[in-house]
């Protein structure tokens, strides 16, 4: 009878690691992106929705391991990215990396990964000059959303076919994704007929005053403002601009698309802007059962409501917890089930695929309206422009 209590005991402590997960092997998925600093709230909801993602893959009980997620948080700064790889990227409990979030950091730690054979989805890592290698040699690299080619023409789209400006003057914030977003827009715009109302300018994220900028917009009078760059600069820009008397419209790309920027701008300077990304934004009146149903689950585990990216960031999450069911535990099996037998997914933000480039196949750029304060969806630009 002791030896049968004892047996009975142990079976009981080996099963109750609180998690729902099965046996005693844990895996790992690493989140990688900002945490905290001015760019944090284009992390921190990829993070959450994948904290939540592995939560409830747990609590399901059909896993044969226990999915652990651990977080590095980068500040949005590749240099940061570089120093914090050694932390993830040598423990091989670690099977998977949900971002990084930003291209920057991506491009930094791209060859590491793919010298370990380590498999990123990113949430929202956009430039198109992503991945850096050929094809040949480039197997890690996937992202569940478009590059900024398909956000331009989606932008080109919808100013030349609705908004219809006849000229815009474009600023960028000096770093590689809003340099890159506002030339490679500059250029589809004028490709299409948009003239181009002065140079294009830039601002610096650090200054507090952009005296400059400002003053060569007002005395240009562009009708329209296209920024590329984050929420927190644009937010400073568009309430300088409002402060000195531009009347124009304010447009930005999805780093922009944030409650930050209408924190930063002030809710009169941001009303009317109009703020475009290739994401879907959860809300809990959204069309889409599946999308309100998580963002109510997401409203109830952090008190928030989801954040640009969150819907992505779960779909990355569930494309490596499907993985991890099919019994792919190691980075070289996930990898390979990538690579070879994963076909689509049908997720919170798009039914999702990849090419061989680890692009995702299909997206959709939606519009967004700072309305009475709060950012609303316009809807995608397909069906805007019709």
């Amino acid at each position: 009878m002791l030896l049968s209590f004892m047996l009975v005991l142990a079976a009981c402590q080996t099963g109750g690691d609180g998690g729902g997960g099965g046996g005693g092997e844990t895996v790992k998925l690493a989140f990688v992106g900002p945490l905290t600093g001015s760019v944090a709230n284009l992390g921190i909801p990829a993070r959450n929705a994948a904290e939540l993602a592995v939560k409830q893959a747990n609590e399901m009980g059909d896993l044969d391991v226990k999915i652990e997620l651990e977080e590095f948080d980068t500040q949005g700064d590749p240099a940061q990215a570089i120093a914090l790889k050694d932390d993830f990227i040598p423990d091989e409990e670690v099977v998977g990396i949900i971002g990084p979030v930003f291209s920057g950091e991506t491009e930094a730690v791209l060859p590491d990964l793919e010298a370990e054979k380590l498999a990123m989805i990113s949430p929202s890592a956009t430039r198109t000059t992503l991945p850096t290698k050929p094809l040949a040699t480039q197997t890690v690299f996937h992202r569940v959303v478009p590059h900024d080619d398909v956000q331009g023409k989606g932008v080109v789209d919808y100013i030349t076919k609705v908004a219809k400006f006849t000229g815009l003057t474009y600023v960028h914030d000096n770093q590689a994704y809003g340099q890159a977003l506002a030339e490679g827009t500059e250029g589809l715009l004028k490709g299409a007929g948009v003239q181009t109302i002065g140079q294009i300018l830039t601002v610096d994220p650090k200054a507090a005053v952009y005296s400059d900028t400002v003053n060569a917009i007002v005395a240009a009078k562009p009708p329209a403002v296209y920024f590329g760059g984050y929420y927190d600069t644009a937010g400073k820009l568009a309430k300088q601009l409002k402060d000195a008397g531009y009347t124009g419209v304010f447009l930005g790309g999805d780093g922009v698309l944030d409650v930050g920027f209408i924190e930063n701008a002030g809710a009169a300077a941001a009303e009317g802007a109009i703020l475009t990304c290739a994401c879907r934004l959860a809300t809990e009146d959204a069309d889409q059962e599946k999308l309100a149903q998580f963002a109510k689950d997401y409203k109830a585990e952090f008190d928030l409501n989801p954040g640009t990216y969150a819907a992505e960031g779960w779909d990355a999450a569930q494309i490596f917890i499907e993985a991890i069911k099919k019994g792919n535990t190691t980075r070289e099996e996930i990898l390979n089930y990538l690579e070879e037998e994963f076909e689509s997914y049908e997720g919170l933000s798009k039914t999702i695929a990849f090419e061989d480039s680890g692009d995702v196949t299909t997206g959709e750029v939606n519009v967004y309206e700072v309305k009475d304060g709060k950012i609303a969806l316009l809807g995608p630009v397909s069906k805007l422009t019709t």
